[in-house]
């Protein structure tokens, strides 16, 4: 399935608008009447559960199932038949010939924000297609083939007059998107237009909004409002277990919407740029009015941009087409509002068992990363508050190292107060803070952020120093010991090991192998962080990068459970490639579920949450990406053979499991960092705790679209029952 940007949505208005317009009408006439016309049309008795008939014409039109509803129920040869077709056709798909449930809500927004902004007559469509969008989800492909659209918005009006009493009305987020323009005075084709049911931004409103956000900052001063933002919205939701902030994407779990979220991580990039003010100590009345109105700005800001989604079935419906949208609006949510946050006890341990055994005996790293002190002056970093003055002077005493060693210390990990975050003019631009924790203040002072939020950008700052492939391969070699020493110290087993060493086809080598009573977890450790061009919402870099961690390691997975389905249910595990015998098995001749899990060295933002790794793993074998940017392509061609290694996979493994959708094959997929492992490890009494720790979001919803926050819930749960 090749994506493109075409824009369906007005396909979809046209051919809606043509189908209805001569039977508008009927909207308006009895019931007794609205039903004649149904059994006349239709040639039926009574209308009773009629609606499920015309439900099922909807599904004989679509041209390819996204996924099946209630598999279980499937014949054989049905079963049969959708994986052939699933994998056979997926592939040949474009998407501008077709088109999803998804798109028929989004068409109901279109109609709904031109009503409200446009003052459009659309209130009627938009309650018919919202109907239609809620009753037949997000299962199908349907065809854009004209007379395929006609009948397909036939039945949806039909739908509407037998029944419109399914969907609730849900357009709170809407409003709040219509309330935000209108706050800021945005003008229609000038500021911003409405395409395919959102509202999309000029550059000059974006800029426009951006720089009255930054006069505010720059008015107050940076450091008095990330004071502000520390005292009342960061320390009430600080957890003592995690030592984080629970910053969080909550989900919509009832009829009201959560509360807009405060783009903190976007106040805090343009804080950093503003430090140069005089901090203020106490709260002035002005003060206190320009913090409000940055806040309140701030959120309307998000509430413009439509990029909130609370919806827990939004990553659960998640398909090809959607794919790229789902990315982009995530990305750009998360950089705004959610910061990834690091712990001091995992810094210092990452720093310590991983970093410093890489670099030690690294050619280009500096003598001051090799001595003593180095380890001791980035813990003593990590301990200060919130929002810090480090001066060389309190920190020689502190430490007891020589001032001249500390100055070479902060001036290599820190960037000039006039260079800090200013190319940062809108919200797609780069940062230094996040490879430069510390800012320069003076020749003796220097600014620090905080640890949650600022302490990875020293790990950052190695890497960029030392890049090179064998860094980068000690790091990944450090990472798996790591990992094994603290499965060991809480005496947790676990196998590893190659397998068919001389058989190059069938050859492998499991990463680490976690087993239960009835449980077996494939993990495979991959050292591959979040790209910095995250920052811009670069999907060409963050698909790239998310090939080389997540999918790769997927693939890998997948092989190992094709394996073991080749031979018997087990696989023999050897040390050494060139050992004679294995040093352990694996068995699986009790049929235990299996778990396929992705573990990257950082934080990962939202590809973490919940389900949403699985519904990744299963979409995007079925694309073929391209950049808009030809020049750009070659940066797609390692994903796009990895994607092809594993349809390829997915065909070997059908052969097998001929009764398993690809949905089955993916659901217990799973992808965690190395942060949430090592506290998953730590939360944990047993193995099976720490099984259930590492699996749990996969098929349960929680609360929030954040692994720490739902963990949390479920361990107080646990407590209360």
């Amino acid at each position: 399935m090749t994506l493109s940007g075409s824009n369906i949505i007005e396909k979809l208005k046209s051919s809606f608008i043509e189908t209805i317009k001569d039977s508008i009408y009927l909207l308006n006439v009895s019931n007794d009447e609205k039903e004649k016309y149904i059994l006349s049309k239709y040639q039926i008795v009574n209308t009773l559960n009629f609606d499920k008939q015309l439900l099922n014409n909807v599904k004989q039109l679509a041209v390819l199932e996204n996924y099946p509803i209630d598999y279980e129920k499937y014949s054989q040869e049905d079963k049969n038949k959708h994986n052939e077709k699933i994998y056979s056709m997926s592939t040949k798909i474009k998407s501008e010939d077709v088109f999803t449930g998804h798109n028929i809500l989004e068409l109901a927004h279109q109609f709904y924000y031109e009503q409200h902004l446009l003052d459009s007559s659309n209130e009627l469509y938009y309650k018919i297609v919202h109907n239609f969008g809620c009753h037949i989800g997000n299962v199908n492909y349907y065809s854009v083939d004209k007379n395929a659209m006609k009948n397909f918005f036939e039945i949806g009006f039909d739908l509407y007059l037998i029944t419109n009493t399914m969907c609730p009305d849900i357009t709170e987020a809407m409003d709040k998107t219509i309330s935000a323009i209108k706050y800021f005075n945005l003008e229609h084709n000038k500021d911003y237009d409405i395409r395919n049911g959102s509202i999309s931004l000029t550059q000059n409103a974006e800029n426009k909004i951006h720089n009255q956000l930054e006069e505010l900052i720059s008015k107050v001063g940076g450091r008095t409002i990330l004071k502000l933002l520390f005292e009342n919205e960061f320390q009430p939701k600080y957890n003592k277990q995690f030592e984080r902030y629970m910053i969080t994407k909550n989900k919509q779990l009832s009829l009201k919407s959560p509360q807009t979220p405060i783009p903190y991580n976007y106040i805090m990039k343009m804080c950093l740029k503003h430090l140069d003010k005089d901090f203020v100590p106490f709260l002035t009345p002005a003060i206190e009015h320009d913090y409000i109105k940055l806040i309140k700005d701030s959120m309307n800001f998000i509430d413009v941009l439509g990029i909130y989604s609370s919806n827990p079935m939004s990553e659960t419906q998640m398909d090809s087409l959607g794919l790229i949208d789902f990315i982009a609006d995530n990305t750009i949510f998360e950089n705004l509002c959610i910061p990834n946050q690091y712990s001091k006890t995992f810094l210092n341990l990452i720093l310590s068992k991983i970093y410093f055994p890489a670099y030690i005996n690294n050619e280009k790293c500096p003598n001051l990363y090799k001595t003593s002190s180095f380890l001791k002056l980035i813990s003593a970093v990590y301990s200060e508050k919130p929002c810090s003055i480090l001066n060389i002077k309190n920190l020689a005493k502190q430490v007891r190292v020589k001032n001249s060693t500390i100055r070479e210390f902060l001036d290599c990990f820190s960037i000039d107060l006039k260079d800090s975050n200013a190319g940062f003019e809108n919200m797609f631009n780069s940062t230094t803070s996040s490879h430069k924790p510390l800012i320069k203040l003076n020749s003796q002072d220097y600014f620090f952020l905080s640890t949650q939020f600022s302490g990875y950008a020293f790990c950052n700052n190695i890497q960029d120093q030392l890049q090179s492939r064998q860094f980068s391969r000690d790091l990944g070699l450090n990472l798996e010991v790591f990992v094994k020493d603290i499965l060991s110290k809480n005496n947790y087993s676990y196998k590893f090991g190659h397998y068919s060493p001389k058989d190059q086809e069938n050859e492998g080598e499991c990463d680490l192998i976690l087993e239960d009573e009835s449980r077996i977890l494939f993990i495979e450790l991959k050292n591959c962080g979040l790209p910095y061009e995250f920052e811009n919402t670069d999907i060409v870099t963050i698909l790239s990068c998310l090939g080389e961690g997540m999918l790769k390691a997927q693939k890998q997975i997948l092989h190992h459970k094709l394996h073991l389905i080749k031979n018997n249910q087990k696989i023999m595990l050897y040390k050494d490639v060139n050992d004679e015998a294995p040093f352990s098995v694996l068995d699986n001749s009790n049929n235990k579920r299996i778990y396929s899990i992705s573990i990257c060295s950082s934080e990962y933002a939202f590809f973490t949450s919940g389900t949403i790794a699985k519904r990744l793993t299963k979409n995007m074998p079925n694309v073929t990406f391209h950049a808009y940017d030809k020049n750009r392509e070659n940066e797609l061609r390692n994903l796009n053979k990895l994607s092809g290694q594993i349809r390829t996979l997915v065909e070997d493994y059908s052969q097998y499991k001929k009764d398993l959708s690809s949905d089955d094959l993916f659901f217990c997929t799973t992808f965690k960092t190395l942060q949430q492992f090592y506290y998953a490890i730590k939360l944990s009494n047993n193995i099976s705790e720490l099984i259930d720790y590492l699996v749990f979001d996969v098929s349960i919803i929680f609360p929030f679209f954040d692994y720490y926050a739902n963990l949390l819930s479920k361990i107080n749960l646990e407590k209360s029952v």
